[in-house]
C-alpha cells in the first residue's frame, strides 16, 4: 500500500534535500520521539505508517488501495476514509479526519469514532 519512494529504509541520493528528514529517522521506534518530533511527521499531509513493533516505516506517504473497484458500486466515503478501511486489512487504523475526529478501524470496520 505504500509507495517504495515513501519508505523510510529506500532512501539514497533521491533522498536529498528536504527528504534528509527520512534519514535521521529510519530504524527507529515511534516510542522513542519526543512528542514535538511526533507532532511534526504527523502534520505532513499523509499517512503515518508503523509496523507492529512500532518501527516508523513512513510518513506523509500516500496509501494505494490494492482492493478492486467494482464500477457499479457507489462511492460514499472519502479518499482519506477509503484508504484507512484497505489499510486495516493489514493492520489496526487511526485515521484522524480534516477536521479532528478520530475514528479506529480493524478488517474493514470502522470500531470506533470520536
Amino acid at each position: 500500500m505504500v509507495s517504495r519512494l515513501d519508505l523510510l529504509d529506500t532512501g539514497g541520493p533521491e533522498r536529498a534535500g528536504a527528504k534528509n528528514l527520512h534519514y535521521l529517522l529510519r530504524k527507529r521506534l515511534a516510542t522513542e520521539f519526543s512528542l514535538g518530533v511526533l507532532e511534526s511527521i504527523a502534520q505532513i499531509d499523509g499517512s503515518v505508517v508503523l509496523d507492529r513493533d512500532s518501527r516508523l516505516l513512513a510518513f506523509g506517504a500516500i496509501l494505494r488501495d490494492r482492493q478492486p473497484v467494482d464500477e457499479n458500486e457507489e462511492i460514499s466515503e472519502g479518499g482519506r476514509t477509503a484508504a484507512a478501511i484497505s489499510a486495516s486489512h493489514f493492520g489496526n487504523v487511526l485515521m484522524i479526519s480534516e477536521g479532528g475526529q478520530l475514528s479506529f478501524y480493524q478488517k474493514a470496520h470502522c470500531v470506533w469514532t470520536m
